[in-house]
């Protein structure tokens, strides 16, 4: 049995000026992260949503029950917040993404 490999010369160099990306693939580490955002920040916004809408249902079915009250009170403000920090993070990712180009 032979080797049929190719031996490799110990003087050889690699030319990675001639690789480039895949289509769509991003080009830097911002591209990544804008793209990733781009993702992540509507499905952040949907789930806060989501919990908005239940924080009302235990607050319906909470039946006057002041402990129960209280912790729909505490989803929905909680979810409020969220949804404004999510909300605040779309405008920061717009004045970036503005700058740099």
């Amino acid at each position: 049995m032979t080797n049929r490999l190719p031996s490799l010369n110990a003087g050889a160099t690699i030319d990675l000026s001639q690789i480039t990306p895949a289509p769509g693939a991003p080009g830097t580490i911002g591209d990544l992260v804008t793209n990733a955002l781009g993702v992540v920040l509507p499905l952040l916004s949907i789930l806060f949503v989501g919990l908005i809408v239940y924080g009302g249902y235990t607050y319906m079915m909470s039946q006057g029950d002041p402990k129960k009250v209280e912790q729909a009170r505490g989803i929905i403000v909680n979810a409020v917040i969220g949804i404004a920090i999510v909300l605040f993070a779309f405008v920061i990712r717009a004045i970036i993404i503005n700058a740099i180009t």
